[in-house]
């Protein structure tokens, strides 16, 4: 059976079965990194919040100055009330720190240990 199946595969076949072979490892390496991040939103030197990984959200600052989307291991600032809107121009980011300076706002991308996940009640 496989002298057989060897002489029905053609070279795009195999070349179709390595893309999706590629494909599957990625979405699942990207996974396991996504649930092994978290996302904290500082601002004025003040946590605000913080996300997981696996999280989907729209976040508003205090005082209206923007809003931050959080997306599965990534964030952008999705507006902002500054007068250059640099940091809407970063786009998203999935592991470089986002900075709008004028609102002090910082989002930032810090990776879970096993052991800040135990909770210990007393």
């Amino acid at each position: 059976m496989l002298k057989t199946l060897r002489k029905e595969l053609t070279v795009s076949d195999v070349i179709l079965i390595l893309l999706i072979l590629i494909a599957a490892v990625t979405i699942f390496a990207y996974q396991q990194r996504s649930s092994s991040l978290k996302i904290r939103i500082t601002y004025r030197d003040h946590t605000l919040r913080e996300f997981s990984g696996m999280d989907k959200a729209n976040f508003t600052l205090p005082d209206g100055h923007g809003v931050i989307e959080v997306d599965r291991g990534r964030a952008r600032i999705l507006n902002s009330d500054c007068h250059s809107h640099l940091c809407e121009k970063q786009g998203w980011s999935s592991s470089l720190p986002i900075v709008c300076a004028p609102n002090k706002v910082l989002v930032e991308f810090i990776p879970v240990k096993e052991k800040d996940e135990i909770i210990i009640l007393h």
